[in-house]
């Protein structure tokens, strides 16, 4: 195991792939330590993908909620857990990864009786790529796959 702080510092006596690897493992190490809670860096890509849903236009018409986590935010959102119980949603998922500007992506489409209602669509991409492609998806103005 090769200590990460040695292989950024002589990034010429490694493989780039090696000090691409480390680099990530830093910045995520970093990223980590920067906040008292690290649910925090969840939550501030889930605002910034919010954020551009909001600035985007392909996502008018588009009603965009955060659920809520009872033990970080003290409770669910009430409104989103409303307009999952009265219609059919797309199901949002961000895989985060400290360190990363791409984040994996998937959504899954489910009736308001909580089931599974077509196929999952999944992607990847910065904040402001998650919202338009996942707008384009659940507008309906992309492909139609089955």
């Amino acid at each position: 195991m090769k200590d990460i702080t040695e292989v950024l510092n002589n990034a010429s006596d490694y493989d780039p792939e090696d000090v691409k690897f480390n680099k990530q493992e830093f910045d995520g190490i970093s990223e980590c330590k920067s906040v008292k809670d690290p649910r925090e860096l969840g939550r501030r890509l889930e605002d910034s993908i919010m954020d551009q849903f909001a600035m985007n236009t392909r996502c008018g018409g588009v009603a965009a909620y955060i659920e809520g986590y009872d033990k970080f935010d003290g409770k669910f959102n009430a409104v989103a857990m409303q307009a999952e119980e009265r219609n059919d949603y797309w199901g949002l998922m961000v895989d985060y990864a400290p360190g990363s500007k791409v984040y994996s992506w998937a959504l899954f489409p489910t009736a308001r009786s909580g089931r599974p209602n077509g196929r999952m669509i999944s992607g990847e991409g910065a904040a402001s790529q998650i919202a338009e492609q996942v707008c384009i998806v659940v507008t309906g103005r992309g492909a139609s796959v089955r």
